[in-house]
Order: structure tokens, then sequence, then C-alpha cells
């Protein structure tokens, strides 16, 4: 979503109009809309009041009590906390006794997790997971351009303890140095973050068209990958109707040698019968 400077308002970008276009029936578009637009903007998607969460302050526990009472009044929650707030998360979804709350709503908890080669970070993580067990759904994040390593997760009994919870995975696709760097000098002259979806919907910022050719096929495989794992991030409600994106072109397997004739090639027999024997002179 985009906030307009100007006026303050919200509008959908591509990305999402398109997300949403996916929808079969109108009224399905129109209350996705309206959810995005405003009642998401109000506090209302979220619960948040005071938009503690969302302008980057410490949020108390008080604040994820409000949003985990209405996240049966709308489709998706999204709580982004910042780092080391997994103690204040996991000692409010106790005090309300989040999963069995959940679970008479219908509802269910997706948590993101992001391995990183941080002793500090991994015992959050561990304590998340040590905490929560099977109660809610787990997304493995990787992202290689960013986190190159993943040494203390990798083969960890942790990695298999999520394993046995049926976690998915999550690859970010890697983006042209190239094109991160052009969209960062954007920014840069904007004084304001851009989104993929942003860069390419707004002809305004000037994106470079080679630049542009090379987001729109990141942003295409990020969505494939999105796809894989939509029963994790949307209702099942949602998530039947959102429908495949586009194949992406691969590369074709290649067979070495698989368009020459290499029936014509004489054998090795019969290249020593045409040389000289060896120890031969002149």
């Amino acid at each position: 979503m985009l906030k307009t400077p100007v006026t303050g308002a919200y509008v959908l970008d591509a990305a999402t109009q398109a997300m949403i276009a996916a929808l079969d029936s109108q009224e399905d578009r129109d209350r996705l809309t309206r959810f995005l637009t405003v009642e998401l903007q109000d506090g209302k998607g979220t619960g948040i009041e005071g938009q503690s969460l969302l302008h980057g302050k410490i949020a108390r526990e008080a604040d994820i009590i409000k949003i985990l009472r209405k996240v049966t009044q709308v489709p998706v929650t999204v709580i982004d906390p910042q780092a080391h707030m997994n103690k204040i998360i996991l000692s409010a979804m106790a005090k309300v006794d989040f999963p069995k709350f959940a679970a008479q709503a219908k509802a269910r908890a997706t948590v993101l997790i992001f391995p990183i080669d941080e002793i500090s970070d991994m015992e959050d993580i561990s304590e998340t997971v040590d905490t929560l067990g099977d109660t809610v759904d787990w997304v493995i994040v990787r992202n290689p351009e960013r986190i190159p390593t993943t040494k203390f997760f990798d083969g960890s009994l942790l990695e298999q303890q999520l394993s046995s919870y049926h976690a998915a995975s999550l690859e970010i696709p890697s983006l042209m140095t190239d094109t991160r760097n052009h969209l960062r000098g954007i920014q840069v002259k904007l004084r304001r973050a851009i989104s993929p979806a942003e860069a390419i919907a707004n002809a305004d910022l000037g994106l470079d068209m080679v630049h542009l050719m090379v987001l729109e096929k990141w942003l295409a495989e990020m969505f494939r990958r999105f796809h894989a794992i939509k029963s994790y991030l949307v209702p099942n409600f949602y998530a039947e109707k959102i429908q495949a994106p586009g194949d992406i072109r691969k590369p074709r397997e290649r067979t070495v040698a698989a368009v020459i004739n290499l029936e014509n090639i004489p054998a090795r027999d019969s290249f020593r019968s045409a040389s000289r024997p060896l120890g031969t002179c002149c």
C-alpha cells in the first residue's frame, strides 16, 4: 500500500490490486479493498491503538493484548515487532490463552522466523519455538542476499523441531546488485522508502527500463513463492480464491552435445589406424 504525501490517503499498489483482482466475486474484492485502505489504517484491522507498533515505539503488553482480542474481526492481522520483543508477545499470548482462544474462533497464528548467526537472536527464536510449539504454524524465512549463512540453525535440533511441526520455508530471491543500488539512489533523492511494487507501478519515479524489467521478474518470482505457502499466510477462504501467478520461465535443461550428430565422429580405433605408429619417424 502507498500513502500519498499530499492527502495522506492510502491507495493500493499494482501488486496488491492484482491480488484483489484474483478474487472471484465483486463482494470479496470490495471487502478486501475496504479492509486494506480504511479499516487497517484506522486501527480496526489490527486493534492497534495509538499506532504504537507501526511507529516503531516499544509496545506494552497491553498493546499486544488489544491486537489479539480483535484478530477474529478481520481476515488477517499482521504484527511486525521490533527485535527482542518476543518475551512481551509471548507473555501477552499466555495471558489471554491465545491458542485456546484462537481454536474456539477457528483462527490460527503463523510465526515467521529469520535464522541468523547471532546467539541472542537464535536464543529468542528457540524460546519462541519452545513456548508455542505446534499451537501455531511456522515459516522459516531465508534471505541469502542479506544473511548468507545460517550455520547456527542448519542441522540444529531447532531445525529438526520445526520440521516436526511441518514448518514451511520461504527463500527471498536474489535481486541484481545494480538494480538494488538504482532503487536506493531513487530513495535517497526522495528521502523515503520505495517498495518494489511502487517502483514498478509509479512511472513518475523514473525507474530505468532495464532495472524495471529485472524488478518485474523478481517480484513475479517473489509472489510465486508466496503462493506456494499461501495456506500459511491467509485464511483458507482467501487462499482458495487466489489464483496462481503466471509461470516464471526457467532456463531449459540442456544435455551436452544434444544437437550434435555424434555418429559422424570417427571411433578411436580409426584415429589410431590413420596415425603413424608410435616410434616411427617422418
